[in-house]
């Protein structure tokens, strides 16, 4: 058997590497499309150019907008308790290189490497977890054998019910945190008691404390409610200390039993709501950011042609695909367009330049 140690400590894979948010494909896209070398690369599936295979919804929009980032403090809200969320540490630093704010690398270096590693290896995802491995399944099948790796998923045709039926019938020793009790009869012919089995669960199940991957789907008590109510150090510790509280109220999600965590959620998505009826407006500072940081990380590779930006044309098929209207329901005009670009564009050049002066 092989032993891997991670790569970083978990807190330094996320200000070094970045936050994980929602899913991995969404991490992808937020940490790449400021990367892109063109303009025909990931930001037209980002705004839904060309192809729908990618595309942010409009609510999730503010999380390309640098101008959002800094989240409320005491200052705003007197309830707020900056201490506890250790605010001087880690909300209002300056982020000069937005690319790795958001990533999906943490798997990489909390895992060892294991991706990379070479060896025949047998892996116990299943199909049904998510709408990447269902895709790989129909690709791939069970079994992934090619120059580079040799990958065996014997449990990808499973579903969760077959899981907990292999469980009872041969009555597996599993790990205490998932709340179920060995002791029970359950016939495990019976797939109603199954199911109900499944439900009284405390985990359906377990992985790295603070990652939020897919919590945003969870129905009643989700892992973070529940984590506070075993450990609470442990809560402080993996989601407040580390910062991961701002991502998880980013995601809209409700951690119901620390009062101090929803003082700050109930400030930040006034934020967010504020921003998001404004959102005609602030398309426009995010395609300038991105052109913006586009054209600095080119110059400073010196790449060639290090200056593009979007024209009329692509902008207003990014404003129909989002169906971003004015306040009067009345579409944009030429003029009102160029306008405002050419102001976002300005006001994205004042703010990169004095990025770090206080």
């Amino acid at each position: 058997m092989l032993y891997k140690k991670p790569k970083l400590p978990w807190y330094d894979v996320l200000n070094i590497k970045g936050y994980p948010i929602y899913s991995k494909q969404l991490s992808v896209i937020l940490n790449r499309i400021k990367n892109v070398k063109s303009k025909n690369g990931l930001t037209r599936w980002i705004f839904k150019i060309d192809t729908t295979r990618y595309g942010l919804s409009k609510k999730r929009l503010f999380l390309l907008d640098d101008n959002i980032k800094n989240f409320p403090t005491s200052k705003d809200n007197e309830l707020i308790d900056d201490e506890y969320f250790n605010i001087d540490h880690l909300l209002n630093r300056n982020y000069e290189n937005f690319n790795n704010y958001y990533s999906e690398k943490c798997c990489n270096y909390i895992k060892g490497g294991l991706k990379n590693i070479k060896l025949p290896s047998f892996v116990g995802v299943t199909a049904f977890e998510s709408q990447l491995r269902k895709q790989s399944w129909v690709k791939f099948g069970c079994n992934i054998i090619n120059a580079r790796k040799q990958i065996s998923r014997p449990l990808s045709i499973w579903c969760e019910t077959d899981i907990w039926k292999y469980i009872i019938k041969n009555k597996i020793k599993i790990n205490p945190k998932y709340g179920f009790d060995n002791t029970q009869e359950v016939d495990y012919t019976n797939n109603c008691q199954i199911d109900k089995t499944i439900e009284k669960l405390s985990y359906k199940r377990l992985g790295c404390i603070s990652c939020p991957y897919g919590s945003h789907l969870e129905k009643n008590k989700n892992r973070f409610e529940i984590l506070y109510e075993q450990s609470k150090l442990l809560y402080e510790s993996q989601v407040i200390k580390n910062g991961m509280y701002k991502v998880l109220i980013d995601m809209d999600i409700k951690i119901r039993n620390d009062m101090k965590y929803m003082i700050l959620y109930e400030e930040r998505r006034q934020q967010i709501d504020l921003y998001n009826k404004n959102i005609h407006k602030n398309i426009f500072d995010i395609i300038a950011q991105i052109e913006n940081h586009n054209n600095y990380k080119n110059y400073k590779n010196h790449t060639k042609n290090p200056s593009w930006s979007y024209t009329f044309d692509e902008i207003k098929m990014i404003l129909d695909n989002y169906d971003i209207k004015k306040e009067n329901n009345e579409q944009y005009s030429e003029i009102e367009i160029i306008n405002e670009i050419k102001q976002s564009r300005k006001k994205a050049k004042i703010n990169f330049n004095n990025r770090g002066k206080k």
